[in-house]
């Protein structure tokens, strides 16, 4: 559940300008109605999420 939720905010987050990242969280936790420790899960899981996101591009590519 929390890593379809941290799915859930990446996607938000990646397609809004209007809110940031934490903006994003708290709308996800009222709306899911999930407490302060699954935040603080489903916070950390985004972030891996949106890390593995910056990084994919650079997996290709061949270091000599």
């Amino acid at each position: 559940m929390v890593r379809d939720i941290a799915e859930t905010v990446v996607g938000i987050f990646e397609t809004s300008n209007r809110y940031g990242f934490e903006d994003v969280l708290k709308m996800v936790k009222k709306h899911y109605h999930i407490s302060a420790n699954e935040l603080k899960k489903v916070k950390k899981e985004a972030e891996i999420l949106l890390t593995y996101d910056l990084l994919e591009p650079e997996r290709h590519v061949d270091v000599c």
